[in-house]
């Protein structure tokens, strides 16, 4: 079982059978019965499973799965929770919380309920408690070191006046005890330290002896001769019950991270200008904390200046929400600063914007719904929700909040329109202002509602169900499927629903009754292909997948006929990594999103054409002079932009002959000289799916234009539906970007630049590791994965794992990495809405000696010297205008006149490469792959990290003979794991 610390790397816990079962066979805290049935929650990489998992198997009770989504979305699980008649269930307090929040009434029949994990809300308890009444609710605490829970409080009653609850006393097989800094025992109402004996002691730390000797003490006068001792702040109440009051270090608990916020500290004192500066967690009503920065300093500061300094070094949970500039700090009467008195500040708090006032109406009543759920008095309406603290528990509540005034917003609204400014004007903008809207009263929002009134209409008999459905990009979502017992029009039915009925109740499919039974046993999440099977959809015979094959192609040219129509605007040089990209033939990248909805197509053409028209690459086509490649842009006619191409198998199953012809067509498309280079068009495999697809050409497309399209073409679309001005953000032309970077470098001479980035001793490196007897290069390339799970899949952890997994399998101290920068902030320019590619290929040496703070520092000082001297490396080391003048930083960087040695070591961190709430479970593969070398490049191991929400996956490919096993072994071990095939 793995915890994690404060720096978020995974601590492997030795857990042990006997451990579990305290927990679960005959314990003094719960009943079990045969009669159970005990809803899963927790991952089961973590301690809290085993309750559920081994709870009802070892009872003779039913074990109830659900999705991570479900988990993740507390109207889902409430509707889990009632419908699979839950008996026995634990949660943590954050959805607890939610829960209660949501929907109280979905408790009903939990005979035991427990929670735990972080500081409980009293309100919360409250409501439930006035729900369940006593007996039903556990309030449980325990650390993964004593395995799941070490004690526990039945909330028989609860106090007028309480403001906390207990976490109670010892469950069976364990013993607490309070004790001082000398580790003797203290008296009822004395707080002291926590520390747990028995028999859920795990074995210690994997890996690890230092930390369990610290962790774990020995002692003969404890059962089992061991103590644990937890860190956290505790006194015994009279009635024998044990109350927790806080952490005795500084460490605090925000949403599941462990922060320092004396680190915190020690990063704003090296902002410029501050001079002194302090940072508290201040616990809401609701029992949850946000991080508060207090600072004095030599001028005034804005709150956004000083988080884009933080976010250089700090991870986003640990850049506080709200900053407040004093003149000086309180002090205590022994010089100290009083923390006390900050805690006792709570005006003039601003998280980032300038403060603006909520205008009457509908802002000040939203102002209210935020004040209440985020807990925060005074704020602009033009403060981000994020930097107010808020999360996705936070915009749950909020989103139920405003439905109970009368204000539908989906969460995806709330994650986009940040600000109550944003939120109030969407809503004005739209029927989705409810308040005195008879329409939208009369709109159907219920399955029984929807069901009766179709009945009405036709006098057919309806059904709608939902099943969970992993499609073929590995995402489980829901599909709806109404069945009617009538040969019906599909077109009719969908239009007599049209403006009828809310967007969630639309099916993705309507098929005849009779279907359902084929679909009795399917209660879980299912591939695709057995459930379009088991819908009785047929598949497309091949002659018409190569007419739509076909259609594709045609599509392309018509497009790009089209765009060169126009004017050339003008012509302008490739940049470097592009020059690269287009002297390589290799399959396009691909970018794909979905549009889950009922699609207007004309606002859908509309928006692609304003993309088209505000993206220079987009309408431009490369053109070879002498040795450097040229873009030729075009402005074509605003009037006669072909549509986007429909391609439409709502009728077939959409697996098999139709996925196979679009991924041959993705991979084997190959763009040409002197036409455009990407292919846009939309794939509607039923009647409300449509998967948006884009093949690029490597030249114009890194992962941020993938987002970039998305985030645009949704924008303006929404936009149009709305009817709503259309989205202003500037897009700064890719030629500014060009023009930038051929500036450079600025204010740095080669020697300079040589010493920054020490690439005498790159070189050096790079030329040992050629020479390394027992490297020998293959002619085929090894294509293979590695998993990490991790709490907190940081690019720090990412790059420590990577550099110490390299560290142990090669033996080397001094790694010449590669390492890939997005390439797209120098000075004060910012280029993150613009498509193109803007990657740059950063030459550093990694001293592996370093511990991994130092590392991650010394990368990102390089980084910085990137954007303040205006240093692109690709573009340095391969355009012919810098030959003469920057001549021994290219010999020394060594990429080869072929690009044969760019990247022998190459290190790309994609961060949040997958969708939200998305478990590296789900698109890991453990396949080795040899294919022929796709390049010219000889690389050694290059990397791409990609984090989901429970780990990494680092995708590798390496042109020397290796032994995968082995270098899987090395990251296993780097990450402080245990070998998948070793130890346990």
């Amino acid at each position: 079982m793995y915890t994690s610390g404060s720096t978020g790397e995974p601590k492997g816990t030795l857990t042990m059978h006997y451990n579990i079962t305290r927990v679960v066979k005959k314990p003094n805290y719960i009943q079990f019965s045969t009669k159970d049935r005990i809803l899963q929650v927790a991952s089961f990489s973590f301690d809290g499973s085993t309750f559920g998992i081994y709870g009802a198997l070892l009872n003779g009770g039913t074990l109830v799965l659900n999705s991570q989504d479900q988990t993740m979305n507390a109207r889902e699980l409430s509707s889990v929770l009632r419908t699979q008649q839950i008996t026995k269930c634990f949660v943590t307090t954050a959805l607890f919380n939610a829960l209660v929040d949501v929907d109280p009434d979905c408790f009903a029949t939990i005979e035991t309920l427990l929670f735990g994990g972080e500081k409980v809300s009293v309100s919360h308890v409250r409501r439930a408690f006035a729900r369940l009444g006593p007996g039903r609710l556990i309030h449980v605490y325990g650390p993964t070191e004593s395995t799941v829970f070490s004690t526990y409080y039945h909330i028989d009653h609860l106090d007028e006046n309480a403001n906390t609850v207990p976490i109670g006393k010892p469950i069976s097989n364990t013993k607490v005890y309070i004790l001082d800094q000398e580790q003797h025992p203290l008296p009822q109402g004395v707080a002291g330290e926590l520390y747990i004996a028995g028999d859920g002691l795990v074995k210690g730390y994997l890996n690890r002896p230092e930390l369990t000797e610290e962790r774990f003490i020995q002692s003969s006068w404890v059962p089992g001769g061991r103590l644990y001792r937890t860190g956290d702040w505790v006194q015994e109440q009279a009635d024998g019950n044990i109350e927790y009051i806080s952490r005795i270090d500084d460490q605090v608990k925000i949403r599941g991270y462990r922060i320092e916020p004396g680190e915190i500290e020690s990063h704003l004192l090296k902002v410029d200008d501050i001079q002194q500066a302090a940072v508290i967690a201040r616990e809401k009503e609701a029992g949850q904390k946000q991080l508060e920065a207090y600072f004095t300093a030599t001028k005034k500061l804005t709150a956004d200046e000083i988080k884009t300094a933080l976010s250089i070094k700090l991870p986003n949970y640990m850049i506080p929400s709200f900053y407040i500039q004093l003149e000086q700090m309180p002090l205590t009467l022994n010089g100290k600063l009083d923390r006390k008195a900050l805690l006792a500040l709570e005006e003039n708090m601003h998280g980032g914007a300038e403060y603006v006032s909520s205008k009457p109406g509908l802002e000040t009543k939203l102002m209210d719904i935020w004040q209440d759920v985020l807990g925060v008095q005074q704020f602009s309406v033009l403060d981000s929700f994020f930097d107010l603290g808020g999360h996705s528990i936070h915009a749950l509540t909020l989103m139920s909040r405003m439905e109970r005034a009368g204000y539908h917003a989906t969460l995806t609204d709330i994650y986009h329109y940040k600000t109550i400014r944003a939120l109030a004007d969407y809503l004005h903008s739209t029927q989705n202002n409810i308040v005195g809207s008879k329409k939208q009263q009369d709109i159907i929002k219920t399955t029984q509602e929807l069901i009766s009134w179709l009945h009405q209409e036709t006098d057919g008999v309806y059904e709608l169900v939902k099943y969970q459905v992993r499609d073929f990009i590995h995402e489980v979502r829901d599909i709806q499927v109404l069945y009617c017992d009538t040969v019906a029009d599909v077109n009719h039915i969908m239009r007599i629903m049209d403006g009828k009925i809310t967007q969630e109740l639309l099916p993705h499919y309507i098929v005849p009754l009779h279907q359902k039974a084929k679909m009795a046993d399917l209660y879980w999440t299912m591939d695709e292909e057995v459930f379009f099977q088991r819908l009785g959809l047929k598949s497309m015979d091949l002659d018409q997948v190569e007419d739509l094959r076909k259609l594709l192609e045609d599509d392309y040219l018509k497009k790009d006929q089209w765009i060169k129509t126009g004017a050339v605007a003008q012509e302008y040089p490739l940049s470097g990594i592009q020059q690269m990209q287009n002297s390589f033939d290799t399959p396009p990248s691909l970018g794909i999103f979905r549009l889950d909805e009922c699609v207007n197509y004309d606002f859908l053409d509309q928006a692609f054409a304003h993309f088209v028209q505000s993206q220079g690459l987009l309408r431009s086509v490369p053109v070879q002079r002498d040795e450097w490649t040229y873009w030729r842009e075009y402005v074509p006619s605003s009037d006669g932009l072909p549509k986007l191409n429909i391609i439409d198998v709502s009728d077939y199953n959409p697996c098999g002959p139709i996925t196979d012809m679009i991924n041959d067509y993705v991979t084997n498309t190959r763009f040409a000289e002197e036409h455009t280079l990407f292919h846009m068009f939309v794939l509607k495999r039923n009647l409300r799916e449509h998967y948006v697809i884009t093949i690029y050409h490597h030249a114009i497309c890194d992962r941020v234009t993938s987002e970039v399209a998305e985030r645009q073409l949704v924008a303006c679309y929404r936009s149009l539906l709305q009817n709503r001005p259309l989205p202003t953000d500037e897009v700064k032309p890719y030629v500014e970007y060009v023009n930038l970077i051929q500036s450079g470098p600025k204010g740095i001479t080669e020697q300079e630049l040589i010493s920054a980035f020490n690439l005498e001793a790159f070189q050096k490196s790079k030329q040992n590791v050629f020479q390394a007897p027992n490297l020998r290069t293959s002619t085929e390339a090894y294509l293979f994965n590695v998993s990490i799970p991790a709490e907190n899949p940081s690019l720090e952890f990412a790059l420590s794992v990577y550099t110490r997994g390299l560290q142990t399998y090669l033996g080397m101290d001094k790694l010449p990495l590669l390492f890939l920068y997005d390439g797209r902030r120098y000075e004060e320019a910012a280029y993150y809405n613009t498509a193109g590619e803007f990657i740059d290929f950063v030459p550093m040496l990694i001293e592996l000696k370093q511990n991994p703070d130092e590392m991650m520092q010394s990368v990102r000082s390089r980084l910085e010297l990137l954007k303040h001297y205006t240093i692109n490396f690709m573009h340095l080391l391969t355009s012919p205008d810098y030959k003469d003048k920057w001549e021994r930083a290219r010999t020394l960087a060594q990429f080869g006149k072929q690009y044969e040695q760019l990247d022998l070591f190459m290190f790309n961190y994609l961060g949040n490469s997958a969708k939200a709430d998305s478990k590296y479970s789900n698109y890991y593969d453990e396949t080795i792959i040899k294919q022929p070398n796709p390049l010219p490049i000889y690389s050694l191991f290059n990397c791409i990290a990609s984090s989901y929400t429970d780990g990494l996956i680092f995708s590798i490919r390496c042109s020397y003979e290796i032994e995968v096993e082995e270098v899987r072994a090395a990251f296993y071990q780097a990450a402080g794991m245990a070998s998948r095939i070793g130890e346990v």
